[in-house]
């Protein structure tokens, strides 16, 4: 540029161009130049920038004059491209990306450099002035950081096999449970922390990123003194050869609320799997009770005096066995009875005496000074089997115990009316929080293989949430645990006139009885026949429309199963409606949600219990045909 031949295409942009010779010395400046570093061309000039001008580094310390872009490009031939801050005589700091590329040789050498500006801070001192906007930097990523569920770390392992944490940045106090001065004092106390677990394939997993130098990437568990109990972590970090160690650069983020969340997930499926499974069982246990009781009850009617108790009690586990299944299916799709009210004293008196009578002797059992009378919504079994489900779990919990005692309260909340609640108190083993986390978790059981199911909890729980209750858990290691069961309250039944067998009716008539199960068909057949009324049967949809088709008007009512071959019985409830939507139709079957039917049966009876109403429920049916 001897001659300055650019001169006007140099003069109207808005980069600031300059040019060094092998003397460090400005041989041109642009005007841009020149308003960027607040003086003249002139003053710019045959000056020293190296030494008139105060250039800083990214961290703020000042550069030394031989590390100077232009000065390192003289000498070695080499372009380059730095961020640097170029203190002005007015104060001003200006940050700017410098260029610089070598022209010529030898002594003719010259630096053509170009500065484009990226920002200024008005300082007088520009090293304070730097300082001061790296604090600010730093104390903006800082409340980042402190808003996340995260922490940035170093954690260095040593070629002589020791290893520290050299650094946190971040909420450690939140995610560990202790300060981060005391991640820092030696490695001992965090791998302490770590869930025993999880330490050996923490420990592989940085072994193989130190043989390979790749990412790690890892999740473990975090015992929090302030949790606690063990947080979930998601370690990220990238290892670098340091002297005579590694140091991994990465970021632990706190994954425990989306474990959680999973958790919760996989429990649902688990539930929905459950569900289906109960329903499948359901449906061919009731077939089963449905052929069963009915028929009990007709042998009960001509057996001798003598042989009574004998079918007597086999009624009894019957009833006892339907009532089982209706529990499981209500756990799997959340349809506790709450459309009826039990009086919860009486019942937990009348547990807590058959516990005395079957647990070992030496736990005591006490119901402490219950109010005389408490209603709850729910029905008797509800309560019943949440109760006695407590009380086993906390006889379990006493086992090898002196003084083993278990206490049961009942009270009015004053502080929420409408509520009552009941309390299952022992002093057993306890439990810690992890375990109390996973309370009411269909399958998850402490006891050992063969002694638990997982369910009985998992049953209280969704009992007591279906009937809007709620369910709570205060446990202590070695000193107890108490289970509160807040119940919302029912008004006082006042008594109702129960309807004599006549006031259902007493018409007769042709039923078609749809069923697939060989015994509940002869079962709800034969019980038919002794109350007069005549039978067609159907072994399945199709045959059931077959027979509508060719003599639906001959029918006065028709029982039918909902779960059918060939054909659903709602195909045949649906065709039904369409062509005689006056014919009666009752539904009897073993798991369907009844409610939900559309269209809508005349009536609803579910198995086992319904078959010994049926022919009350169809006398009523048929009395009403026109």
């Amino acid at each position: 540029m001897g001659g300055i031949d650019h001169e006007r295409l140099l003069a109207h942009v808005d980069v600031g161009v300059f040019v060094v010779d092998v003397s460090r010395t400005v041989i041109y400046a642009n005007e841009a130049m020149a308003r960027l570093l607040a003086t003249t061309r002139e003053k710019l000039d045959g000056s020293r920038i190296d030494v008139d001008v105060g250039i800083v580094c990214e961290n703020g310390s000042a550069l030394p004059r031989g590390d100077l872009p232009m000065n390192v490009a003289l000498r070695t031939g080499q372009s380059s491209r730095d961020v640097l801050g170029f203190s002005r005589s007015d104060g001003v700091l200006v940050w700017g990306l410098l260029t610089v590329s070598v022209d010529g040789e030898g002594d003719a050498r010259r630096a053509i450099c170009t500065l484009t500006e990226v920002g200024r801070i008005r300082e007088a001192h520009p090293e304070r002035a730097v300082h001061a906007a790296l604090e600010r930097s730093n104390a903006r990523v800082r409340s980042l950081l402190d808003a996340m569920p995260a922490v940035l770390y170093e954690y260095e392992l040593t070629d002589d096999g020791a290893d520290r944490v050299r650094h946190v940045v971040g909420p450690a106090r939140q995610i560990f449970g202790i300060e981060p001065e005391a991640l820092m004092n030696g490695s001992e106390g965090l791998w302490s922390r770590i869930h025993p677990d999880d330490v050996t394939p923490v420990r592989e997993a940085i072994a193989r990123s130190a043989m390979t130098m790749t990412v790690v990437e890892h999740e473990l568990r975090l015992f929090s003194d302030d949790f606690g109990g063990y947080r979930w972590l998601r370690l990220r970090g990238r290892p670098a050869r340091q002297e005579q160690s590694l140091v991994w650069t990465g970021v632990a983020l706190d994954i425990t609320a989306s474990r959680a969340l999973e958790e919760q997930l996989r429990v649902a499926q688990r539930r929905e799997a459950m569900a289906e499974l109960a329903a499948g069982v359901a449906h061919n246990f009731n077939n089963m009770l449905a052929a069963i009781m009915p028929n009990l009850e007709l042998a009960l009617e001509e057996v001798a005096e003598e042989t009574r108790p004998l079918l007597e009690d086999a009624r009894y586990a019957a009833e006892s066995a339907a009532d089982l299944v209706r529990r499981l299916v209500a756990l799997t799709r959340g349809t506790a009875n709450a459309g009826v009210s039990t009086e919860l004293v009486t019942i937990t008196r009348r547990v807590a005496q058959l516990c005395r009578q079957t647990f070992d002797r030496a736990i005591t059992i006490d119901v402490l000074e219950p109010p005389p009378r408490a209603d709850v919504v729910g029905g008797e079994s509800d309560h019943e089997q949440a109760i006695l489900n407590l009380l086993l779990n906390a006889r379990d919990a006493l086992q090898g115990r002196e003084g083993a005692r278990i206490v049961l309260t009942i009270e009015r909340l004053t502080e929420r009316p409408g509520m009552v609640t009941v309390c299952v108190s022992d002093n057993g083993a306890g439990m810690d929080e992890a375990t109390r986390r996973r309370l009411g978790e269909p399958f998850f059981t402490t006891k050992s293989p063969g002694r638990g199911t997982g369910l009985g909890l998992a049953m209280v729980f969704g009992t007591i949430r279906d009937l809007g209750g709620e369910v709570h858990c205060d446990s202590q290691v070695g000193v107890g645990t108490t289970f509160t069961l807040t119940i919302p309250s029912a008004p006082v039944p006042q008594g109702s006139a129960v309807p004599a067998p006549d006031a259902m009716g007493t018409a007769t008539g042709r039923v078609l009885v749809v069923e697939d199960e060989a015994l509940v068909r002869s079962t709800i057949a034969r019980a038919l026949r002794r109350e007069n009324f005549q039978l067609v049967e159907a072994v399945d949809g199709q045959d059931a429309l077959d027979r509508l088709e060719r003599e639906v008007d001959t029918f006065d009512a028709v029982v039918l199963d909902l779960s059918l071959p060939h054909v659903p019985g709602r195909n045949v409830l649906a065709w039904i409606r369409a062509r005689r939507p006056e014919l009666p139709v009752v539904v009897l079957s073993g798991n369907i949600d009844l409610a939900a039917l559309d269209p809508a049966p005349d009536a609803t009876l579910a198995k086992p219990e319904g078959v010994a109403d049926l022919a009350r429920v169809l006398s009523s049916l048929i009395s009403r045909l026109p």
